[in-house]
Parts: structure tokens; sequence; C-alpha cells
């Protein structure tokens, strides 16, 4: 049985423009046509048809043209309990705004909106891998002793991405210069460090038809981050070979900064400090001195005793690029 409605519904007021095809399933109620219609034809949909399932038929969206030609095309299907399947979702006929906000997702996101589970920040699998690939792209630029707006604004330029809170993170910025040196560290966390000491964050934002964009927002806890580098898949001896070897050592009368900046050069990876951490601690790492006796112990155990010395602790993290930095940090975590 098909029953034709497309003249009846709403013209779309949204681009792209989205149909559906309402298919019952099997002994679903005899007032189920009539009432999933009166639910739907308030959306704004191009068009609707109701008829009976073909064999096998499952929800699914299919799309076609592009640009302003783009239109999607919506399979539903209703079951014999009354509840409507859409790619991602189960609906019930009085679930009118959760059915708009499907279809919005649709119209502003694409497929992957509503056919993907999503991930972190809310992205699809395919668009949180868009961004990683657009954020590993390493900072051609120093930094160190930088404006800290003009510093915002060239990485900006080099991410080649909309980049939506330029202005308010200009202002919150002020004068401040840069404190760490993050030349060659990628965009993603680059961008996240000199944004955290001005209680910034950074985050992808899924943009229209799927694409992803940026956008920079006060730091609020709870609320995700685009991190300061990222928990190593490999095992650290592998990340980081060096960490581990043995040496001998000592070190004595000298302000922990400096002992850090020795071991940073040794390493040759960079040492990024938590400076929210450090400010809100009231750690200052050029009046502790650092203290470590006349012994044979590998960079790791050295970078952890000083660490703890000023009750600090240290991790080794990767760039969006896979290559390693040190993040030192307070011992209790801070938002």
């Amino acid at each position: 049985m098909l029953i034709a409605l497309c003249a009846l519904c709403q013209l779309a007021t949204a681009a792209p423009r989205v149909t559906l095809d309402l298919v019952t399933r099997p002994n679903v109620p005899i007032t189920a046509q009539q009432q999933w219609y009166k639910t739907l034809s308030s959306l704004g949909l191009a068009s609707i048809r109701i008829r009976t399932s073909n064999a096998g038929e499952q929800p699914a969206v299919t799309s076609e043209g592009s640009g302003a030609t783009l239109s999607y095309k919506v399979v539903g299907v209703v079951s014999a309990d009354n509840a409507l399947y859409l790619p991602g979702g189960k609906f019930t006929p009085n679930d009118t705004a959760k059915l708009r906000k499907w279809l919005d997702e649709l119209s502003d996101h694409g497929q992957e909106a509503v056919t993907e589970p999503r991930g972190a920040f809310g992205l699809s699998e395919n668009q949180l891998a868009v961004a990683m690939a657009q954020l590993k792209r390493p900072l051609r630029l120093k930094t160190r002793g930088q404006p800290a707006s003009q510093v915002l604004s060239q990485m900006a330029q080099q991410l080649g991405q909309p980049l939506a809170g330029l202005a308010t993170a200009d202002r919150l910025l002020g004068s401040g210069k840069v404190s760490d040196e993050l030349e060659g560290i990628s965009l993603g966390t680059s961008l996240a460090a000199l944004l955290r000491p001005s209680g910034l964050a950074l985050r992808p934002v899924r943009g229209s038809a799927g694409k992803v964009g940026y956008e920079i927002s006060r730091a609020q806890g709870g609320s995700q981050s685009w991190p300061i580098g990222w928990k190593p898949k490999a095992k650290p001896n592998q990340v980081l070979p060096a960490l581990f070897e043995f040496l001998n050592v000592e070190i004595s009368e000298i302000p922990i900064s400096e002992a850090l900046a020795a071991i940073e050069g040794r390493l040759k990876v960079p040492f990024l400090l938590d400076h929210n951490a450090l400010a809100a601690r009231g750690i200052d790492l050029t009046k502790l001195q650092a203290e470590v006796p006349s012994k044979r112990m590998t960079y790791s155990q050295i970078l952890h005793k000083l660490a703890l010395e000023a009750k600090l602790r240290y991790e080794l993290r990767v760039d969006e690029a896979d290559q390693p930095l040190i993040w030192i940090t307070s011992i209790k975590p801070i938002d």
C-alpha cells in the first residue's frame, strides 16, 4: 500500500532539502500512520511518503547533489510498538522536539552527525581524525618572550581553518608574553598551551555539512578542552628512550628551573610547564633549589625527584604528530 502525502507537507524552509519515506512494519497499529503524519508534518520536511516496508528494509540516510543542490532522503521505520526508528535514534509520536533536533543535526552537519557514533567533543570518528590531521602540523615560529596575542594571530593563520573567538582571546591575552618555546610542537598542543594561562581553551566544533571548525572560549570545569599533549599509545621507553638512560648525577645550589632547562637540552624534547597550576600553588621554580645527591640515575628518576621537591609531577606526553614532550604540573590537578 502506498499513500502519497507530498502535496500536504509544508515546504522545506532550510537547506538542504530533506525528504522522508516512513515505512511501516507488519502489525503496526491502525492509527499509527495518521498519528505519525501529524507529528512529522510540523517539522518542515520537503516531502513525506508513508508506505509498507520492503523485506529487510532498515533506517537509512542517503544524499544527492552538493552545495545548493544538496538533499537528503531519509528512510524511517515504524515498528509494531509504534516507535519510529531513524539512523541513530528511536522516537515516539510525542518526541517532536527530539525529532526536530535530529533533523537539524542532519541539515546542519550532514549524514555523519546522525549515522555515526559521537566521540570526543561531539565529533564523529571521521571528524576527529580530520581535526587531528589539521592540528598535527608543526608550529613554524619562535614563541618564548613574544606577545601572546601576536603569536595567536600567527597560529590562526598557520591553521588555515575557521577559528571563532579570536577577538575575545586577544582581549584576555592582553599584553602578556609567551613563557614557553612552542616552535616545532604541533599546532593543537601549541594552541592549547598558549591559551591555558589566560583561562582559555581550544575546542573543535562540528561545522556545516560535516566539516570541522574551531573555537576559543573560556575554560570551564567539566567541559572538554583540547589537551596539551596526549597520553602515548606506545610504551614510554619506546616514545623517548633517552629518558631511561642512566648517568652519574649530582645537582645542588641551582634553581630547579635551571636544572629542568639543562635536562630539556640533553633530552632534546620540549618541556611545557602548567603555569596555571604553579600560580595556583604559589610555586616559583626560580626560587626553589634543586638538590639531587651524587648517584647513578635515569633522567626519568631525576625529573621525578626535582618535580617532587617542588610538589609537582611530570608526565611524558606526545603531540598530535606523536612527537614527545614533557608536561610538568601539580601533583593534585587543577581545572
